[in-house]
């Protein structure tokens, strides 16, 4: 089924949904049996808000069943006119290849993955970084004919894990037609870049957009990102959609918000700058000084989860502030496609 939806370039992101998608396990026996969003549940949601599709990490959900069950899903989606947006956890050649003859978009042929799986960007704390991107090297090239055939893009995203620099380098050994980036708005900061910064070094490679939204508070080693809905935090997200559709009209955007847990970047330590490469003196001056201007004092930040809140009430809560996401970001394209008629 075509789609003509309203708002076909906006999909909404399972990992918006990290608590009742059971992504964050609740042990306690209250939450027993409440952690069961499932797939069409998340469709329905996209559906009633008139979005365009869905974002899922297909490994997860899909690694190790049969193809008949994947099919019957995307003809699912399909009859009810959404997308699937395709995200890889842990990009594995042999899995992807059997993925790749289904990745097709209206706007172009991608995927989302992630190199790395730490947070914070405290690179200097993690051996494992510098053996992940190895890895996810060797797996890309294991890849090149598949991509090249399907003409399939790699969007790798700044996940609080890899910066721009690396991403380039990326960029540079495999093309830019095989290798582009995945936009998590919020995780800007933890790659040593302002929204601004980002978008300026970057605008011509990006290819999806994750849009998150923190709230930020100081913490002795550096600063601490708290999950909110969009529009609650720091993002200028009337400037980024305003130069991102100037630039694409058709750049696509996926809901995601944070993780239920706070994550905390170790900017007062020098060695996180040592190992966050391609940002310069100034640069890293800016980020520090909006950081600061940022910061919410005199109160402590914490979602409901970390609070080890009711169930029923983390529940209600993660699903009132998608919507109030959803509200707040629609809002913001009906009134920058106002202004350019």
């Amino acid at each position: 089924m075509e789609n003509n939806r309203k708002y076909r370039n906006l999909s909404l992101s399972a990992y918006a949904f990290g608590y009742g998608c059971g992504f964050v396990m609740d042990s306690r026996v209250e939450a027993f049996g409440l952690q069961n969003m499932t797939l069409d549940d998340i469709s329905s949601i996209a559906l009633a808000h008139n979005l365009g599709g869905v974002e899922i990490p297909v490994d997860k959900y899909f690694k190790g069943k049969s193809k008949d069950i994947f099919e019957n899903y995307l003809k699912l989606l399909n009859d009810s006119g959404l997308r699937l947006i395709y995200a890889f956890e842990h990009f594995d050649a042999d899995f992807f290849s059997q993925i790749a003859p289904f990745v097709n978009f209206q706007n172009g042929n991608f995927i989302r993955v992630k190199i790395s799986n730490f947070y914070g960007g405290n690179r200097f704390k993690e051996e494992i970084y510098s053996i992940d991107i190895q890895k996810f090297k060797e797996e890309i090239w294991r890849s090149v004919d598949i991509l090249d055939h399907y003409k399939i893009r790699v969007l790798i995203e700044n996940h609080q894990d890899v910066t721009l620099h690396d991403i380039f380098e990326f960029i540079n050994e495999f093309g830019e037609n095989r290798i582009g980036i995945n936009w998590d708005t919020g995780n800007s900061f933890p790659s040593g870049e302002t929204v601004e910064s980002f978008l300026k070094k970057s605008v011509h490679l990006i290819g999806n957009v994750h849009l998150k939204d923190y709230r930020i508070q100081l913490s002795e080693d550096g600063y601490v990102m708290h999950r909110c809905a969009l529009g609650d935090g720091v993002v200028d997200f009337d400037y980024l959609v305003a130069e991102l559709c100037k630039y694409n009209p058709n750049t696509p955007f996926t809901i995601e918000l944070g993780a239920m847990n706070g994550r905390e970047a170790m900017i007062n330590n020098e060695l996180y700058w040592h190992f966050t490469k391609g940002v310069d003196m100034e640069q890293r001056k800016i980020l520090t000084e909006f950081i600061h201007s940022k910061a919410e004092y005199n109160r402590q930040i914490s979602t409901l989860w970390e609070q080890k809140s009711n169930p029923e009430l983390i529940l209600k809560a993660e699903l009132d502030e998608v919507t109030q996401s959803i509200n707040f970001i629609q809002k913001i394209i009906d009134e920058f496609h106002e202004y350019h008629k």
